[in-house]
């Protein structure tokens, strides 16, 4: 390589680097990250809802509300990366104050349009 193609090297693996590393695509993996868990939480709570012992339904309802928190900060860095998320980061901060099936449909909604397929 001569001189000059070494910095044009250079240029060109950042480049490349930096289109691997945007923004969009750091949040939207973290957003998929984050759905998953909420995909796991939702398949929890409807096991508790439809679960005929109540020890069973207080199982798997921690369960759901185990993985939704665990979604959230996942949410939050997906929502500082892409503002596309703020939905879904709000809606999971909701998930201490408001009853799960309150937000079902929302996580459902928001998790389907990241994912491409519904998560329930």
């Amino acid at each position: 390589m001569t001189r000059r193609g070494i910095p044009l090297a250079g240029v060109l693996l950042a480049a490349a680097l930096t289109a691997g590393c945007s923004p969009g695509s750091a949040g939207t993996s973290l957003a998929r990250q984050s759905c998953a868990h909420v995909a796991a939480g939702l398949a929890s709570y409807h096991r508790g809802v439809t679960a005929s012992i109540s020890s069973d339904q207080e199982r798997f309802q921690s369960a759901a509300l185990t993985q939704l928190e665990e979604a959230l900060p996942l949410a939050s860095q997906a929502a500082e990366a892409d503002g596309e998320f703020q939905a879904l980061m709000t809606t999971l901060q909701d998930v201490n104050r408001v009853p799960i099936d309150r937000l079902v449909t929302a996580l459902d909604v928001q998790c389907t349009k990241t994912l491409g397929r519904p998560v329930h």
